[in-house]
């Protein structure tokens, strides 16, 4: 319930005092397992893409944001995930692929934390152990002008105009090779496909996935 009122009044407000637009609505599958990708440049982000969105959205959340006192009771009503910001979460990852395996729709920000200028960051490793592990339907998205409306440290957003631009659908598998043993260069590969097409919708150049360290099989 509060999701959906929270959805509905996001709507309202995004329309009117961010004049949304939304290109590329016909992408979003209307049902089975599939994972949202996008750029993250302010707080305004999540709340956008659930406006845009029909489906219930499970995002990956910091730990730190989840846990906060003045949202806990927020993130924890509207399906959020906790993630530990530092090492390999195991237990945000089970969490994902089995809400995936049930046909659900899990929301990833691959940059981690938002921009501190507005252009895309280098990717953290978890979006690709998720894709490919997962092989669901991966939905990118480019999200321009909230960086002007709500910049990282702004006190207030401005109403400027707000654009999601959604990309058609795609299986990291059909344009990776995985073998048994999922290697780093596996997940760098995977990690460069995701950012570039997020950069392609966004209209910016996708930098090159941070260094691994981990092998998983």
């Amino acid at each position: 319930m509060l999701y959906k009122l929270a959805r509905m009044i996001a709507r309202i407000v995004f329309k009117l005092y961010f004049r949304l637009d939304v290109e590329g609505i016909e992408h979003l599958p209307r049902e089975g397992s599939c994972i949202f990708v996008a750029n993250h440049v302010s707080f305004l982000d999540p709340l956008m893409i659930c406006a845009a969105s029909p489906r219930v959205i499970h995002y990956i959340t910091y730990a730190f944001f989840y846990y906060h006192p003045a949202i806990h009771w927020f993130c924890k009503r509207t399906h959020c995930i906790p993630v530990k910001k530092e090492g390999n979460d195991i237990s945000a990852l089970k969490t994902a692929l089995r809400l995936l395996k049930d046909g659900e729709v899990v929301g990833i920000f691959p940059e981690g934390e938002r921009s501190a200028n507005g252009t895309l960051s280098a990717a953290e490793p978890g979006v690709a152990l998720i894709a490919i592990k997962a092989n669901a339907p991966i939905v990118p998205m480019g999200i321009q002008g909230a960086y002007a409306a709500y910049p990282k440290g702004s006190f207030f957003p401005k109403p400027k105009k707000i654009r999601l631009v959604i990309g058609a659908p795609f299986h990291i598998r059909d344009h990776v090779g995985i073998e048994r043993k999922l290697t780093e260069e596996t997940q760098r590969q995977a990690l460069r496909f995701i950012m570039s097409r997020i950069g392609e919708l966004c209209g910016q150049q996708a930098p090159a996935p941070l260094e691994l360290s981990v092998e998983h099989s």
